[in-house]
């Protein structure tokens, strides 16, 4: 969601804003980021209050991949094309890979016993 994810190198959206950016922007709470990006550009709302304005003014203009370091996700489609065994163990791995990070990160939201680096690698692995 547009609010909650980390599009600021401080973190997400709403720790910087307060709710009355959320109020004047008229996208909602829970609004996705879907709804507001075309491509690789914004599409904000034509909403002009003061505080909307310095919000919207923290954001990146540009949605375009960092061209100095390779994107994660364009490399892992092209990586993973094909139906051959090596292509299978590439998904596998990926797909554990996020689902242990996932459930770390749900164990260190909800304050359970979390795993440093080194153990989690181990999991995986």
């Amino acid at each position: 969601m547009l609010w909650f994810d980390y599009w600021l190198p401080s973190g997400p959206i709403l720790s910087t804003i307060n709710e009355q950016v959320i109020d004047d922007s008229r996208l909602g709470r829970n609004c996705l980021v879907s709804v507001i990006v075309d491509g690789t550009r914004w599409r904000w709302p034509s909403t002009n209050t003061i505080h909307f304005l310095a919000a919207r003014d923290l954001m990146p203009v540009d949605l375009s991949p960092d061209p100095s370091r390779r994107d994660t996700i364009q490399w892992a489609v092209q990586v993973m094309r094909g139906k051959s065994l090596a292509t299978l163990a590439k998904k596998l791995s990926l797909t554990l890979s996020v689902y242990y990070i996932w459930a770390e990160r749900n164990a260190r939201w909800h304050n359970n016993p979390t795993r440093d680096a080194i153990q989690l690698s181990k999991l995986i692995i």
